[in-house]
């Protein structure tokens, strides 16, 4: 039984540790691939990065500050250009981001945002680990994790619990893996790559505004506020879904390229 328990595990670890670089080579492949022409007529810089994704299957890791220049409407054109210039061009549209490529993932962030402390996003996880749960339960599980330092809960009287719904849907399915030493970053990368959550999204206010315990508190996509019990927000979507009419876009649909390689 031991044996057999040691050989799982072993499985895993090799698995986890091939799987990285092919989603890396498989991320350049498509980064790569050549544009004759493209055009992006979209109402805000989150949706240009989410349709740019979506239609190009690009794994993507946002962090956007919600101000009057993100939710301008952004109007580009292409020719002959690879799919990577297309996003750099896009990013360089917004003063102050970045793009940078890890764990097979395109992130697009507020250039300060790597080494600021008030972010979530920064805090090591020494051990993440998920058995044959959903994406959306791991990714919950996380989220309570998370609260007990981002923003702490009252003292609960003695007999009082709390309640809670979170439900599955389509693009989710059961996984396994485990991280360690890693960030809360990371482990989103992981979450989005799992199954069919190709995009995490965090989103910050104009304005700022910290949590009991100094960090910054993230909107929701969805809703006006968010109360303590569920800070830090993120949500994770699906190639195709625009997070702003919060519906999917019949117009966001793959397309077809041709690598730089072949």
């Amino acid at each position: 039984m031991l044996v057999s328990s040691l050989l799982v595990m072993l499985l895993l670890q090799v698995g986890l540790a091939t799987e990285a670089p092919m989603q890396g080579e498989r991320l350049q492949k498509r980064l790569e691939a050549k544009v004759e022409e493209y055009t992006l007529s979209e109402d805000s810089f989150l949706q240009a990065l989410t349709r740019v994704a979506s239609e190009f299957e690009i794994p993507m890791g946002i962090e956007w500050v919600r101000s009057p220049g993100t939710i301008r409407k952004i109007q580009i054109s292409w020719h002959d250009g690879t799919v990577h210039e297309i996003l750099q061009s896009l990013v360089k549209s917004q003063p102050g981001y970045e793009l940078q490529i890890t764990n097979g993932v395109v992130h697009v962030f507020p250039r300060s945002a790597r080494a600021d402390r008030r972010s979530f996003l920064n805090l090591p996880i020494d051990k993440f680990q998920v058995e044959n749960d959903y994406v959306q339960f791991a990714s919950r599980r996380l989220q309570q994790r998370l609260r007990g330092v981002v923003t702490p809960p009252l003292a609960v009287k003695p007999g009082m619990g709390e309640a809670g719904s979170l439900a599955t849907g389509m693009g989710d399915r059961r996984v396994t893996f485990k991280l360690g030493n890693v960030t809360v970053r990371d482990v989103l990368d992981k979450l989005s790559l799992a199954a069919d959550f190709k995009i995490w999204v965090v989103t910050y206010p104009e304005k700022t505004a910290l949590t009991a315990t100094a960090f910054y508190r993230p909107l929701s996509l969805f809703t006006n506020a968010v109360s303590d019990d569920y800070q830090p927000v993120w949500h994770l979507l699906r190639w195709g879904y625009d997070p702003v009419l919060k519906d999917f876009r019949p117009d966001w649909k793959s397309r077809t390229v041709t690598s730089s390689k072949e």
